[in-house]
């Protein structure tokens, strides 16, 4: 067999062991494959190496998270350099693959000839495996004796010296790395891309939210707008069945009343004789002939705000919504009055701004009522009460009274009642509009004003009365026009008040009779005509022909204030609303002129419950606002400032005291205040005075 031309010519095979070598080679075998490969023979460099270390590419790798969390970032580039750091410091310790590579890659060691003398002497001094293990332990212990505590402590410092300037140079080389990747043109425009993207992310998120946001209010304003004018149509056709219920009814009456007294024409004969023949009856014939009371008298009036602790615009807002609850019932009336139907529309009046005292009866008992110029019943509360709404004071007591007397159905004040019947005397139905009523019977009673009493006044004995609006009186006292007013039951049928600001805490005056005139020069006093409307007389009717804002004349319509033929329309003066409402073409007009002539900005927030509101330079209260005339048919009158523009330094805005209608207009108590305005039932008219409303 030819050898390899590799190997030495003096090698020889090697003989196979004998069978009582066999199992002390298995055994060796078997120590050399366990041993650490570190451990290899030809291996120079003896580094020692803990259990605790880890193994990576064949050397050891100190523990370091740095070090594990680099290698795994930052790839194989960097894994080779640090290798070579290792390399540099320790030398290699060989792996199981560089040692199986070193074995491959090496001649085979020289295996000695079985003729060779010494390999049989070797053979024959080799060691027996006891003594073989003997000796290598011997030897362990001389290397490991052989190092000194002090050369021992150096060489784990040099370790922990290497271990650190490893870590240095890692993490050195880790950030600039990533300081590298950081600044690298490629990574800036990607963190550009990226937050542009999230910005017009965010961007669009918040145009979505608002769009839905803004979409959402409108749909809710045009749901409240919505429900707000089904509601106001749903009042009016209530009112108006009502009505025509309450018709229907009179008319039921009437009939079984006329077919009754056809039946018993004798029994009423004999009825009107005795009836004529009683003191009653000739109480009920003074009281419908008018018996007019000599003197006059003085009432004081109490707002019915006064004593709440409310701001100069908290008060206009309670009276902005109580003007126009009964801004609405005048609108109601109108729709009756222009239907051409045959409802005989009642009275409409408000709930009231001011109370006055008054007592009633003998002895008299103090009582307070609403003043209401927008009708003309009087009347209270009285017991039998079937159902009464609370008031402050006891409920009037008829039969408590001496003077107190039913009129009897013939009379004309029973027949000027819009609703009447007769079988206890004369029974009335006052509607108001708002489901608000009063029920009971007429009667005649002395009225107490002050220390002047009134005789023989016609008054309501309510027992059975509805609504919320008179809880803070007992009843109400009308002075409106028609023939059941106080006014007209009077000598002279004449009035006036006189009205202080809507800030101020002192009371207001009411003059009655021969106290309502006025003693001043014409040039001061601007009167102005009455006009009659016979389809809802009780109102005073004014002849409003144009607005001046500043010195510019409005163009408004002449018809636009005027009356028409089927009652609806024209301006009506009243004490019981607020602020002045005048027809929508017309508030426009008003509205545009003072925008254009003062120099402020609009606020359009509708916080103070005003339409037009002007924000105020910030801690001003004084700014200069253009001059408002209203041109009355033979009267110019020119409001003070601050009867049209109410300023809140708190509020920080200056409001007009006006509002929108759609028909009727009406000159609200606003305009009216600090005037003595005098209301003459006799001549027709009506006067305006500047007065200082709380020195009278």
């Amino acid at each position: 067999m030819t050898r390899s031309k590799s190997r030495s010519p003096s090698h020889r095979r090697r003989r196979s062991p004998s069978p009582a070598e066999l199992p002390n080679r298995r055994r060796s075998r078997r120590a050399d494959r366990i041993r650490s490969p570190y451990s290899n023979s030809h291996s120079r460099s003896k580094t020692r190496i803990n259990s605790s270390d880890t193994l990576f590419l064949g050397f050891p790798v100190l523990k370091n998270s740095i070090l594990l969390s680099g290698l795994e970032n930052y790839g194989f580039d960097l894994m080779i350099q640090l290798a070579g750091l290792v390399l540099l410091s320790k030398g290699c310790p060989i792996c199981c693959k560089c040692r199986r590579r070193s074995d491959s890659d090496s001649p085979p060691p020289r295996r000695h000839q079985r003729s060779s003398p010494s390999y049989r002497r070797r053979k024959s001094r080799s060691p027996t495996p006891s003594r073989r293990r003997r000796g290598h332990k011997s030897r362990s212990r001389s290397r490991s004796e052989s190092l000194s505590p002090l050369s021992r402590r150096q060489l784990e410092a040099e370790l922990n010296l290497l271990e650190e300037e490893t870590t240095r140079r890692l993490e050195e080389s880790i950030r600039k790395n990533v300081e590298e990747k950081l600044n690298s043109e490629e990574v800036q425009s990607e963190i550009e891309r990226r937050i542009k993207e999230g910005q017009k992310k965010l961007f669009d998120n918040v145009v979505a939210q608002l769009h839905k946001e803004k979409e959402a209010a409108l749909a809710e304003e045009r749901r409240k707008e919505q429900q707000k004018k089904d509601e106001e149509r749903f009042c009016e056709l209530e009112l108006i069945k009502r009505q025509k219920e309450e018709v229907a009814w009179r008319k039921k009456l009437e009939v079984e009343e006329d077919h009754a007294n056809q039946k018993n024409l004798l029994v009423v004969a004999l009825a009107t004789f005795a009836l004529v023949s009683s003191p009653a009856f000739s109480t009920s014939r003074r009281v419908l002939e008018h018996p007019k009371v000599q003197n006059g008298f003085r009432v004081k009036l109490k707002h019915v705000d006064s004593g709440k602790n409310l701001t100069k615009f908290e008060r206009i807002q309670h009276g902005v919504k109580r003007g126009r609850h009964r801004l609405q019932r005048f609108k109601a009336m109108a729709l009756v009055a222009s239907s051409n139907s045959e409802v005989d529309a009642p009275v409409f009046p408000g709930n009231g701004e001011f109370l006055m005292k008054l007592a009633i009866g003998t002895p008299p008992e103090t009582y307070s009522a609403i003043l209401d110029t927008g009708s003309d019943l009087i009347w209270t509360q009285c017991k039998p009460c079937t159902q009464c709404f609370d008031q402050p004071t006891p409920i009037f007591d008829p039969k408590k009274s001496s003077s107190f007397s039913k009129l009897s159905c013939s009379s004309k004040l029973c027949e000027a009642l819009p609703q009447s019947t007769c079988s206890d005397g004369c029974e009335y139905l006052y509607g108001y509009g708002d489901y608000s009523s009063t029920q009971g019977v007429m009667a005649s009673e002395t009225l107490t004003f002050g220390k002047v009493s009134v005789p023989n006044v016609a008054l309501g004995c309510g027992e059975d009365n509805e609504g919320s609006g008179f809880s803070q009186g007992s009843g109400l006292v009308g002075l409106g026009r028609g023939p059941l007013s106080l006014v007209s039951q009077l000598k002279e049928p004449k009035f006036s008040y006189c009205l202080t600001a809507v800030d101020d805490t002192k009371s207001s005056t009411l003059l009655m009779g021969s106290l309502a005139s006025v003693k001043a020069s014409e040039s001061e006093i601007k009167t102005t005509p009455l006009i009659q409307n016979s389809a809802q007389p009780s109102f005073y009717y004014l002849s409003l022909e144009g607005i001046s804002v500043g010195d510019t004349s409005l163009p408004i319509k002449k018809s636009t204030f005027s009356l028409h033929d089927d009652g609806s329309g024209g301006m009506i003066i009243d004490s019981g609303t607020t602020i002045t409402y005048l027809e929508q073409s017309a508030f426009d007009l008003v509205a545009k002129e003072f925008t254009s002539q003062i120099n402020l900005p609009v606020d359009n927030s509708g916080s103070t419950g005003l339409e037009v509101c002007f924000t105020l330079p910030s801690g001003s209260t004084n700014i200069d606002v253009p001059k408002l005339v209203f041109h009355f048919d033979g009267a110019d009158l020119e409001l003070p400032a601050e009867n049209y523009m109410i300023a809140d330094a708190s509020m920080g805005l200056a409001c007009l005291a006006m509002g929108s209608s759609s028909g009727m207009s009406i000159f609200g108590n606003i305009q009216q205040q600090n005037m003595l305005v005098l209301h003459d039932l006799e001549k027709e008219t009506l006067s305006f005075l500047p007065t200082q409303c709380d020195q009278i």
